[in-house]
């Protein structure tokens, strides 16, 4: 029976649709989730970075607590011991502090702008990964031709096609195309997520062991201020 037959196919063209806009919803879901998760990376990166900071400026302090312990060792001596300094030394002592003075203000400053410099390629990244996300699918020119060519070609197999038809035939296939789009932006999006979590776990592994240092050098400067009698 022919009715019977247009009413099976379309009926199973009804299921297409459904389904072809079912994964779309899930697609579009999956993307969103996706995204989110991306940009909360990012904000996570923002805290490391910050934290990171305040390392670098808790070893500084550190490094100058280091230093008023020595003046207050040494001036504690002094109320007991008469110091008298060699005059055909004393150039040179100085050199050597004013060098050492240097060598620590170019350590620190490399310090701070070694942090800065990994911040803005954190900020950097981010921005890549939405314009990538956001580009032109490029895909989308070939799918458009692609359709156009099976418009002719469908109706070879269509049977006895009407406006509804091809309607359907219409959107089964427009929604086949957004969902190899979402596919690709999901892809995407799997491979910066991965991305980031690398830098991130990278970076937590420096910070770590500049914690292990600011925790040194506390432990030491306490033990310092101990011995000071």
């Amino acid at each position: 029976d022919v009715q019977a037959t247009k009413q099976q196919i379309r009926q199973l063209k009804n299921q297409d649709v459904a389904s072809t806009r079912n994964a779309l919803r899930i697609a579009a879901q999956a993307e969103e989730t996706g995204r989110s998760t991306l940009s909360r990376l990012g904000e996570q990166g923002e805290r490391i970075h910050n934290t990171e900071k305040n390392l670098d400026l808790a070893s500084n302090q550190n490094r100058i607590a280091e230093e008023k312990a020595r003046e207050l060792k040494t001036l504690n001596k002094s109320m007991f011991a008469m110091h008298v300094s060699n005059p055909f030394t004393a150039g040179k002592r100085r050199e050597q502090r004013d060098q050492a003075i240097m060598d620590k203000h170019l350590s620190e400053r490399e310090q701070r702008e070694a942090t800065r410099r990994e911040a803005f390629r954190s900020t950097q990244r981010q921005a890549e990964y939405q314009r990538d996300l956001d580009g032109k699918n490029p895909n989308a020119n070939a799918a458009a031709a692609n359709r156009s060519r099976n418009l002719a070609e469908r109706s070879k197999y269509q049977f006895e096609a009407d406006s509804e038809d091809d309607e359907m035939e219409n959107e089964i296939e427009g929604n086949l195309d957004l969902l190899q789009g979402a596919a690709g932006r999901l892809g995407q999006l799997g491979r910066a997520m991965g991305r980031e979590v690398d830098e991130q776990n990278t970076h937590i592994d420096r910070i770590t062991g500049k914690t292990d240092t600011v925790d040194d050098q506390i432990a030491f400067n306490r033990a310092r201020l101990d011995r000071i009698k």
